[in-house]
């Protein structure tokens, strides 16, 4: 199985994501586990995956993305987690990820994105929080994030960028 490049387990009522659920897939590039039950997911549940490019959780019950839950991620393009149940995102949830491009962090329940691990994320482009009860979103909460072309947010959103 070393050489597998993609793991579809979407809709399969997973509950939890281990430490190292999937160590030893050096070459995966997909990991689609969207649809599924997942209620929690440990410290370092997806890491050193060096060619992993898309991770799509989506439409589960994750309640919060614990601290370092996405490291050591190079090649991480798209980190779907639309449709959760998510109230916290650890300052550090995504360390050494340094490619991600896109963010759907969608229909959850943040109400804040200031310490929502999102600062080391330099080379993202889409990030996409509506649906959420985000209130305001201060020009601090996206420091660093020099390339960002696209912010989908609610209309009623405030968003301060000075």
């Amino acid at each position: 199985m070393k050489s597998l490049s993609e793991l579809r387990l979407a809709r399969n009522k997973l509950q939890q994501l281990q430490k190292d659920a999937f160590h030893g897939l050096p070459q995966l590039e997909l990991l689609d586990l969207d649809s599924n039950e997942l209620a929690s997911m440990e410290t370092n549940a997806v890491r050193s995956l060096p060619e992993l490019k898309a991770v799509r959780l989506g439409r589960n019950k994750l309640v919060t993305v614990p601290s370092a839950a996405f490291t050591d991620l190079p090649q991480l393009q798209s980190a779907e987690l639309q449709e959760n149940q998510l109230t916290n995102i650890a300052s550090n949830a995504f360390n050494d990820v340094p490619q991600l491009l896109l963010l759907n962090i969608s229909h959850n329940q943040l109400t804040t994105l200031n310490h929502a691990g999102l600062k080391g994320l330099k080379s993202l482009e889409v990030l996409d929080v509506s649906h959420n009860q985000v209130a305001r979103v201060g020009s601090s909460s996206l420091d660093g994030m020099e390339w960002l072309v696209e912010l989908k947010v609610m209309k009623e959103l405030l968003i301060n960028i000075f």
